[in-house]
């Protein structure tokens, strides 16, 4: 019988969310997780390479699945989603548009705190003088 004993110490958050399916080949996974951190999420599971057996046990406490790899691992967040109830949403952080786009697909999963803190992350993230390096 595996050890469960970290999930019932486990406290639950309503801004808890799981990364499905980056394979972090370049560390792109960690860049994800800080944005979603600032804007107010708790990234309690991380399956990528680098994941480690208690994030994916943990993994089911999840209030939302963030899939960034949708033919790797759609299949695992569909069965998380009837086994435990857990909605899953595709994210797309490659270029400026669709990472704005995404943070507040995201947020919209959350309340208005979560997407006031989306705002400020984009605006903070694309806050530059586009002509200032001419």
């Amino acid at each position: 019988m595996p050890d469960t004993s970290h999930r019932k110490d486990f406290d639950s958050t309503d801004y808890d969310v799981a990364i499905i399916g980056d394979y972090n080949i370049g560390g792109d996974a960690w860049s994800t997780r800080i944005l979603l951190e600032e804007m107010g999420l708790r990234v309690i599971a991380q399956w990528s390479g680098d994941a480690t057996y208690k994030e994916l046990a943990i993994a089911p406490k999840a209030k939302l699945n963030l899939l960034h790899c949708y033919r790797s691992m759609n299949y695992i967040s569909r069965h998380m989603e009837q086994e435990f109830g857990i909605p899953w949403i595709e994210y797309n952080f490659f270029g400026p548009s669709k990472t704005t786009e995404s943070l507040r697909k995201i947020a919209a999963c959350f309340d208005e705190s979560i997407q006031a803190k989306a705002e400020a992350v984009i605006s903070k993230l694309y806050s530059y003088d586009r002509f200032s390096y001419c």
